[in-house]
């Protein structure tokens, strides 16, 4: 007796039984047909094909093996099939091979045509032949995509985790830190003073401007995960998502950032769109003024500040700013020093 599938059995496992519980009752005509039964004078025509379905309806089967054992019954029961049931399985084999995109499936069907076309028994052979290779490259495409699979599920939760270390943590330590000097204040272990959480950012601008590179690295890793996600190999996926390579990419990204601020401090790359420096300093970085927020009073950051967000999360999400931006200044420096 089959097992019953209930709702919280994934699509494919459901398919799964589907397709075996097909392929059983194809096998028990095969062997009714033989005139095997069990206990009878007749022998199995293939022992191992009836234990492979035996062991699936089994208490405490292996779920793992599954998609192995599957491809082996369909084998062994082309094996074992008549020409008509070859004719008609051939049919639904293509189909879902086609479905799959197997690579090669067009001259799978040229070669299946033309066995079929072939009444003798030597057709028969190549129309058995054809199946039988038509089923391993099936076999191999649906294993290639449950890995690449697997591995993007994987992947998808590396990066939620590496975005929620790169992201939240900083900005908790640095919550708890506003939090934590408010209760010293409150139990009088500190003096009063004006600290609010955009203060300690302010004060520490440098650094949140090179967590903002991070931020723009880990984000650029998202989207391309995301974007690509369907055309990446499995080679690519483990070899360009691998933990040490997204943590190399935050990184460069908290590099790029701190980079790019020097290069506007210095003046060296500037524009309408760049904060520009007064006396060599960028000024206030949060407004004097409070916005009033129900019966809460918030300060805003200034035009200046906010731009150099920008352009630090610019530079750690694009890879060839800063390279680009580099090697622009490697070259006007090389034409300064020849005219000179």
């Amino acid at each position: 007796m089959w097992p019953v599938s209930n709702d919280t059995e994934e699509r494919s496992t459901a398919a799964w039984r589907t397709l075996m519980a097909g392929l059983q009752v194809s096998w028990q005509r095969v062997q009714a047909a033989a005139g095997y039964t069990p206990g009878g004078a007749v022998p199995d025509p293939d022992p191992q094909l009836t234990a492979i379905f035996a062991g699936i309806a089994a208490p405490g089967y292996d779920m793992d093996r599954q998609y192995t054992d599957a491809n082996e019954a369909e084998l062994r029961l082309v094996a074992q099939l008549r020409r008509p049931s070859l004719e008609a399985k051939g049919a639904a084999f293509i189909q879902r091979a086609t479905r799959l995109g197997v690579p090669g499936i067009a001259e799978f069907q040229t070669v299946f045509a033309e066995a079929r076309a072939d009444a003798t028994d030597t057709g028969t052979e190549a129309l058995r032949e054809a199946l039988i290779e038509i089923l391993r490259a099936t076999h191999d495409r649906f294993s290639d995509r449950r890995s690449n699979r697997n591995a993007r599920n994987a992947i998808a939760m590396r990066l939620a985790l590496f975005a929620v270390f790169v992201v939240l943590l900083p900005l908790l330590a640095v919550a708890l830190v506003y939090w934590g000097w408010h209760i010293a204040i409150a139990s009088g272990f500190a003096e009063k003073a004006e600290v609010t959480f955009f203060s300690i950012t302010g004060k520490y601008h440098l650094a949140a401007l090179i967590y903002c590179g991070a931020v723009g690295a880990i984000f650029s890793r998202l989207i391309a995960f995301q974007t690509y996600d369907g055309e990446l190999t499995y080679e690519d996926l483990h070899r360009n998502y691998r933990k040490r390579m997204i943590f190399v990419r935050v990184f460069i990204g908290g590099i790029a950032a701190f980079v790019v601020y020097y290069l506007i401090v210095s003046g060296i790359i500037g524009g309408d769109l760049f904060p520009e420096t007064t006396n060599n300093t960028f000024g206030p970085l949060w407004s004097t003024h409070s916005v009033q927020f129900g019966q809460t009073f918030y300060t805003m950051p200034t035009p200046v500040f906010a731009k150099l967000v920008i352009w630090c999360f610019l530079a750690g999400f694009s890879e060839r700013f800063i390279p680009d931006r580099l090697a622009q200044v490697e070259t006007n420096a090389g034409s300064g020093a020849t005219a000179s």
